[in-house]
């Protein structure tokens, strides 16, 4: 048994050197704030340049927007640091806005005290620089005649994130976020405060939250969750509550109740049922949701009713992964991958992932690995034809991030038999003995009591079994008619006749020996 700890902190966009990492996205907005959406095109490219400095680089684009990023993240002995300089440029109908923005980032974990936090703060550095989410809807004000002077630009912008680790007490955290402007007054102000704590199979946490917009007044909550199995112990199918309560500004308490779990021996079958009521709204909502995980898809429907409405939703998810081996649907999706490949083994389990199996010709895809750690990855042959054997059964692999890795497991075919072997005289094979086909390939090994387990190819129609060279320790066993079905293991008693056998024993013998 080995036990280790992997320290892990979001570091502020380093790179081991040599590496580098780019990223292309095309496509439009779907932003509830404006009426026309936008086409949008970006790209950032990052590169190791040593063990210490990253540098870093994007673009943006847009109609009438476009976007230029520069930077470089660099490791100190007291965390990790970062900065960037930003020009964009907006075509309004009022002219050209044009500025820049720097932003400066720092995170560092400390992993003898538990303790994790990042600074983010963004200095936009002229009124005219807007970034692209601004840009979009003051473009889309001008264009619906409305006045741009009421949307606000922001000017500076810095937020914090912290949470430390209080052993067998918990965890806490807070994080942060606060925001002025240029052409409006007051500043927008947020703050969270939390405590999680799990006590055996009971979880619950406490958080303060407060926040204000502008020169508003500050708006304080309060929110209580808690969550527990409603069965005790090691049940893995074990029912789910969990509930929660929020007080806001104003002194009213909103519920919320939610009753999950699992289902079917591969816990394929997610459900989950909700009711809540809503203090400030004294509305009430009811929700039902089911999932399917399968072995090329997850489907799932949601039927929600409350005050005034009824709504019904349904969903699919899944990925396609093309390999030299051919075309893999799976029900997951990730990053960093594995193609596991063992032909004839279909319908083979995933350890670890409910609902996926080897498809009809041995493939699986096995998503979430994580990138530069060993993983194990196993097939449970539960469920795949009896006629084949894998002859491994686990593998372990260390992937680069993002990376699709191909996994191949050895099988191997033939009819399984469990034989029930005597010699003429009624007596028991040796234990021990050895046995071989017609071809002089070793098929196994005469267990206890003359018990036979032997695995033969279709085009085989004997054993030859030995258990030394003299005359008379030597038989022939002629193999049962009849396939199997590949779903039951076919139990046959039989008898190994002696009678000339001798020469040709030992000819196969020789022959093995030769070889």
């Amino acid at each position: 048994e080995q036990r280790f700890i992997v320290p892990y902190a979001s570091t502020a966009q380093l790179l081991r050197p040599g590496t580098s990492r780019f990223n292309v996205t095309a496509g439009e907005t779907r932003n509830n704030y404006i009426e026309r959406q936008a086409k949008l095109v970006q790209g950032t490219y990052q590169l190791g340049l040593s063990n210490i400095f990253t540098g870093y680089g994007g673009v943006q684009g847009s109609d009438d927007y476009r976007a230029l990023l520069g930077g470089l993240a660099f490791s100190t002995p007291i965390g990790a640091m970062g900065i960037d300089l930003t020009q964009a440029q907006t075509d309004l109908k009022s002219g050209k806005a044009s500025g820049q923005s720097v932003r400066m980032s720092y995170s560092k974990n400390i992993l003898s005290t538990g303790s994790n936090f990042a600074v983010a703060a963004t200095r936009f550095s002229t009124e005219n620089y807007l970034d692209f989410s601004n840009a979009m809807q003051l473009l889309d004000a001008e264009r619906n005649g409305l006045d741009t002077s009421l949307y606000g630009r922001p000017r500076s912008r810095l937020t914090l994130t912290a949470n430390q680790s209080l052993g067998p007490w918990g965890q806490v955290a807070f994080s942060g976020f606060t925001q002025n402007y240029w052409n409006q007054p007051g500043r927008d102000v947020q703050y969270q405060f939390s405590y999680n704590k799990q006590v055996r199979q009971v979880s619950y946490g406490i958080s303060a939250n407060r926040s204000r917009i502008g020169l508003g007044e500050m708006d304080n909550s309060l929110l209580l969750t808690v969550s527990m199995p409603l069965e005790f112990g090691g049940s893995v199918n074990s029912p789910q509550l969990s509930g929660r309560v929020l007080r806001d500004t104003h002194g009213s308490y909103s519920e919320q109740t939610t009753l999950s779990g699992t289902a079917g021996e591969d816990r394929q079958y997610n459900y989950s049922l909700t009711g809540s009521h809503e203090g400030a709204s004294h509305t009430n909502n009811t929700s039902v949701n089911g999932q399917y995980t399968g072995p090329k898809a997850i489907v799932g429907a949601t039927v929600s009713q409350g005050d005034g409405y009824n709504s019904l939703s349904l969903n699919a998810s899944g990925s396609v992964v093309a390999h030299p081996s051919g075309v893999t649907f799976t029900p997951y999706r990730g990053e960093t991958m594995a193609v596991v490949s063992a032909k004839g083994a279909e319908g083979a389990k995933v350890v670890g992932f409910p609902g996926l199996r080897l498809d009809g010709r041995g493939n699986a895809v096995v998503p979430y690995l994580r990138p530069y750690e060993l993983n194990e990855v196993a097939i449970d042959p539960l469920g795949t034809s009896l006629d084949v054997e894998l002859t491994e059964t686990s593998q372990q692999v260390a992937p680069r991030a993002g990376a699709v890795v191909a996994l191949k497991y050895g099988t191997s075919n033939g009819q399984a038999l469990l034989l029930n072997v005597t010699l003429a005289d009624g007596s028991p094979l040796p234990f021990g003995a050895s046995v071989v086909d017609d071809r002089g390939v070793s098929v196994g090994v005469v267990g206890q009591g003359g018990q036979l387990y032997a695995r033969v190819k279709e085009d085989a129609r004997r054993l030859l079994i030995s258990w030394g060279t003299q005359a008379g320790q030597q038989c022939s066993l002629p193999l049962p008619a009849g396939k199997s079905d590949g779903k039951t293991l076919r139990q046959v008693d039989a008898v190994c006749a002696v009678d000339q056998l001798d020469s040709r024993v030992a000819s196969v013998s020789n022959a093995r020996e030769s070889r």
